[in-house]
């Protein structure tokens, strides 16, 4: 399995999503919605956001997963991740890697929860 964009387009394009994160992140708020509540994420819990793009949703996984979760939000995208850490930092139960989703190296049962809201359509 791999991811089937060119990494580069998407740090590209880093700067226009963070230009726009309140665009896009309307456009999907009935899908993040739907999500959160499907997903039943309890206080505690490890959630793994792949394709966490701009941050916004990993936010609210963050409070979703308090108190005594964390959630690693990732992105394979450099230019994504640096987006991720500036949206992030300084949240207390967050933690932001550089993970392609189609080779995640974590060890087995490291989370709870898997979310790929939006590039899952990217993985061959």
């Amino acid at each position: 399995m791999t991811i089937s964009s060119d990494t580069c387009e998407w740090t590209d394009v880093a700067s226009a999503w963070d230009e726009r994160r309140r665009h896009i992140e309307s456009m999907k708020a009935k899908l993040s919605d739907d999500l959160i509540a499907e997903l039943e994420i309890r206080p505690g819990e490890r959630v793994l956001e792949l394709g966490a793009g701009t941050g916004e949703f990993a936010l609210r996984l963050c409070q979703q997963v308090r108190p005594g979760g964390s959630v690693l939000a990732t992105d394979v995208a450099p230019g994504m991740v640096e987006l991720l850490r500036r949206t992030l930092e300084g949240t207390p139960n967050v933690v932001v890697e550089q993970i392609d989703a189609g080779r995640i190296d974590l060890p087995d049962a490291s989370v709870d929860v898997v979310v790929f809201r939006m590039g899952l359509m990217l993985v061959t």
